[in-house]
């Protein structure tokens, strides 16, 4: 395919970059924690940085905590993911397991650096979460692990056409981590909002919105690394090459499909119920979408010399 013009400057700029102050300290101090954990990866660096911009205005204690939160969850996907030659049903099994360590704390084989930083993890949580809180983001993480274990065949063996690219977006929405990273939110500014805000139709839309835009631009960005290099079609783009467009159409058309559902969130902020802590969640829920834009456009993860898209084509000599 000819690559040479595309670019992806119709994407919807959700809003200028912010950064969390305290990143360069608390990024050394937990990559120091992760290495203790034998944790690192040769593409570390790549994801190390991305939690800075979900959660630009948390405390130090909290973002830490937060980074090697996604750290892990970054190394499960890394290690774990669709190409592992694990199937569906073992790596289904081993994501329970992950599941049922980080909420108890028990049952892990501590041999295996996955499962020991479970533990470490449930105490971090468990020590600085509010208890109702904790709860249901344990919830959301193992929705996300369930769905992180589902292989595209399964979408592909009963869903075709409109269905297919609605089946996908569903799983998408619990594999791309953005729940259990949004219920975050709560935890970074130290609020909790009682299931008469989380229920919200308004808040529930806007978190849905929130959840499925980023992970729809990471199927933009990561297109060369998922599926040109993992040959997988667990991504938006290649579904729709899959039904019959073209590699140019299928961008056009997830860039629609995203620039929509982003005027539809930035519509229900004049709707989100006046209370203080329900306007700082939505506020959150921009902030990520900020940080899927910036972030990945600026990490090294989705870069290279042959990426598909101008803006994230790094010089050669």
């Amino acid at each position: 395919m000819n690559t040479s013009q595309i670019s992806l400057s119709s994407l919807q700029t959700p809003g200028a970059i912010k950064i969390n102050p305290y990143c360069v300290s608390v990024e050394a101090e937990t990559e120091a924690i992760i290495s203790e954990y034998n944790l690192m990866l040769p593409t570390f660096s790549g994801y190390h940085t991305m939690s800075a911009y979900l959660f630009p205005n948390t405390t130090p204690e909290r973002l830490a905590a937060i980074i090697l939160l996604n750290d892990w969850l970054f190394y499960i996907d890394e290690q774990f993911d669709r190409n592992d030659g694990m199937t569906a049903n073992m790596r289904h099994e081993y994501f329970l397991t992950l599941a049922t360590v980080i909420k108890t704390g028990t049952g892990a084989d501590t041999n295996d650096p996955v499962q020991a930083f479970a533990i470490y993890l449930h105490h971090v949580f468990a020590e600085l979460g509010d208890p109702r809180w904790l709860h249901r983001f344990i919830h959301n993480t193992e929705d996300h692990l369930a769905g992180a274990a589902i292989d595209i065949d399964y979408l592909l063996d009963d869903y075709e056409g409109d269905a297919l690219i609605s089946a996908f977006i569903d799983v998408r929405r619990a594999d791309s981590g953005m729940k259990p990273t949004c219920d975050l939110i709560e935890f970074a500014y130290d609020i909790y909002l009682p299931d008469t805000a989380w229920h919200n139709p308004i808040v529930s839309r806007a978190r849905d919105l929130c959840v499925n835009i980023g992970g729809l631009m990471n199927d933009l960005m990561s297109y060369e690394k998922e599926v040109i290099e993992l040959g997988s079609s667990f991504n938006l783009v290649a579904l729709l090459e899959r039904s019959g467009m073209s590699f140019e159409d299928a961008v056009d058309e997830t860039i629609r499909y995203i620039n929509v559902e982003m005027t539809q969130f930035n519509t229900l902020k004049a709707h989100i119920p006046e209370d203080d802590d329900v306007l700082l969640y939505y506020q959150g829920l921009a902030d990520q979408i900020t940080a899927a834009y910036h972030w990945q456009f600026a990490t090294m993860r989705y870069k290279s010399a042959t990426s598909p898209f101008i803006e994230l084509r790094t010089n050669t000599l």
